[in-house]
C-alpha cells in the first residue's frame, strides 16, 4: 500500500505548516503548531519560509524536509531567529541591560532608523512581511552604520503572540496600520482584546504600547478594544510632547490635510 506525505504552507507567505496524509484517496489534515488561531485570525503567519518538497519513490517512500530556519542567508541588518516555533530569549533579540522598542510594520524604516540614531543606549527592531521593504530597510539601517536597529521579516501579529519573549519589550509601536475600513474585513483589524493580550504579555511592566492612526472609526476602534480588554492604563500623548519621528506613512497623509489620532497605554509596574 502506497503513502505519499507531504508538508505545505497554510496561505501566502506562511510557514506554519499542515501535514497531508494521502492513502487510497482520501486526504486527512493535523494541525501543526498554532496553525487554527491565526486562520482564525485572518493572518497570513511566516512570511517567506517555504517548505521544500522532496519526494522518494523507491518502495512508496517519500521524504519532505521541515524548514523552522530561513532557507536563506539573512541580510546586514536583518535579524534571523534561529527557530520560528519557539519562543525567542531576550538575549536572543537585544544586549543586555539594553532596551527594546519594536515598530510592527516598519514600511520604509523612516521611523526606525531616526529612533535608532537620535537613542544609541536603546536596541530596536523593526517587524515588516514585505521583503522587498525589508531589503529597503536593510539597506540603510547598513549604510546609516546604525548597530542598535535591526529587521525581522514575519507577520506582526504571529511576532507578538508566538515569538516574542515575556517581559521583554519597553515600548511597542503601531503606527499607520491598515484600517480594514470595511464591516466585514473588522475582524482582521490588528488591534483586538486578543492582540492587546499579546502585547501585554510581551511588554515590561511600566512598558507602552503606542498606536497611531489617520482613520478616526478605527482609532474609537482601538480605544474600544483597550476599554474593553482594562488591563492598561491610558496616558496622555500631545503633539511634540516628546521625541517621535514622523513615518513615511504619516508624513503622507498629513500632506493630504488628514490629522493623526494618538493612544498611548502603559502596562502597570504592579498587577493586581
Amino acid at each position: 500500500m502506497r503513502r505519499i506525505s507531504w508538508r505545505s504552507t497554510v496561505g501566502r507567505g506562511s510557514g506554519l505548516a499542515v501535514v497531508k496524509t494521502a492513502r487510497l484517496g482520501t486526504c486527512r489534515s493535523r494541525k501543526l503548531g498554532p496553525t487554527a488561531k491565526h486562520r482564525q485570525a485572518g493572518t497570513r503567519g511566516i512570511a517567506g519560509l517555504q517548505v521544500a518538497r522532496s519526494h522518494r519513490f523507491n518502495g512508496g517512500v517519500s521524504e519532505s524536509q521541515v524548514l523552522h530556519e530561513l532557507p536563506r542567508k539573512g541580510m546586514a541588518g536583518e535579524f534571523v531567529p534561529k527557530h520560528y516555533f519557539r519562543r525567542m530569549e531576550r538575549d536572543e533579540l537585544c544586549r543586555p541591560d539594553r532596551p527594546l522598542e519594536i515598530d510592527l510594520g516598519c514600511g520604509d524604516g523612516t521611523f526606525l532608523r531616526e529612533m535608532a540614531g537620535a537613542v544609541p543606549e536603546r536596541d530596536f527592531l523593526g517587524v515588516e512581511r514585505l521583503l522587498g521593504r525589508v531589503k529597503k530597510v536593510c539597506r540603510r539601517i547598513t549604510r546609516s552604520g546604525l548597530e542598535n536597529a535591526r529587521v525581522l521579516r514575519l507577520e506582526s501579529r504571529y511576532s507578538i503572540e508566538w515569538l516574542l519573549p515575556e517581559a521583554s519589550v519597553s515600548r511597542l509601536h503601531l503606527l499607520c496600520p491598515d484600517p480594514w475600513p470595511k464591516a466585514r474585513h473588522h475582524r482582521r483589524r490588528l488591534v483586538q482584546v486578543d492582540f492587546l493580550k499579546a502585547i501585554q504579555r510581551v511588554l515590561q511592566p511600566g512598558g507602552e504600547f503606542l498606536f497611531m492612526t489617520d482613520h478616526e472609526e478605527y482609532f474609537e476602534w482601538g480605544c474600544e478594544q483597550v476599554d474593553a480588554f482594562a488591563q492598561f492604563e491610558r496616558l496622555e500623548w500631545p503633539e511634540n510632547s516628546f521625541f517621535y519621528p514622523k513615518t513615511d506613512f504619516q508624513m503622507q497623509w498629513e500632506a493630504e490635510g488628514k490629522s493623526m489620532h494618538r493612544l498611548r497605554c502603559r502596562k502597570p509596574i504592579t498587577e493586581d
